[in-house]
């Protein structure tokens, strides 16, 4: 059994014998378990390369690629600086699951993608031809055309989260702030060891504490992350 895949705790009574055999046997079977390691024991494969590289030199980039023994130990060593403290309850069926599990720079493009999105009508109106150069550079071309060229506004757009678009003097700071808001409302009433993971993927997620209350927008937009990423996923 490789190293990766005995790393962390991992408890037989409340995965189940059935779950853990097919685990072993491998196959499709193996998946779902496959997914509750990497969640809990792999925050190498979770967090931006800038935050890698706090920790650790460039150089590391292709030897985490090609030696799961250097991974472990990286994973090790990640878990501790980012308080990865516990193991996080295992639900599949969880609609952000497979979001919660999508790489940093994947879930960083939904975030502003949603953000765009609320802010279609003051995007729209930018003439400024830097600052529209600035957004598509910042937030990618191909979210740019989405946005201004999508017709189904209404399902991605909340009054709660539009009253100060009046007030925009930098639409990408706005956006920026605006993405943030969108990935920490929908993870706000998951588990405190959840938010931990989703801002170290995330960084600025979370920044004023986790545990805090649910915000009362959450199941909201968490429908509304997981409708679009439903939609989006194939070129996100």
């Amino acid at each position: 059994m490789s190293e990766e895949k005995t790393s962390g705790s991992i408890a037989a009574s409340s995965l189940g014998e059935e779950l853990l055999r097919g685990w072993l046997v491998g196959g499709d079977a193996a998946a779902p378990l496959d997914q509750w390691i990497f969640w809990n024991n792999s925050p190498s494969r979770h967090v931006p390369l800038a935050t890698l590289l706090q920790f650790f030199p460039e150089k590391f980039q292709q030897i985490l690629s090609e030696d799961n023994r250097v991974r472990s130990q990286v994973d090790v060593i990640l878990r501790s600086k980012l308080s990865w403290s516990a193991a996080v309850a295992w639900r599949p069926q969880d609609p952000l699951w497979e979001i919660s599990l999508v790489a940093p720079a994947r879930l960083k493009r939904l975030a502003f993608l949603a953000a765009a999105l609320s802010m279609k009508e003051v995007l729209a109106k930018i003439i400024n031809g830097s600052v529209v150069r600035k957004l598509r550079q910042e937030i990618g071309e191909d979210i740019m055309e989405f946005v201004l060229l999508s017709g189904s506004l209404s399902k991605y757009f909340f009054t709660e989260l539009t009253a100060d678009l009046a007030l925009v003097e930098d639409p990408l700071v706005a956006l920026q702030q605006r993405s943030l808001l969108f990935v920490e409302n929908a993870f706000s009433a998951k588990e405190s060891g959840v938010q931990q993971r989703i801002a170290s993927k995330v960084p600025g997620c979370f920044s004023t504490g986790i545990g805090k209350p649910a915000s009362p927008l959450a199941t909201k937009i968490e429908e509304m992350l997981c409708k679009l990423w439903k939609e989006t996923s194939l070129w996100l």
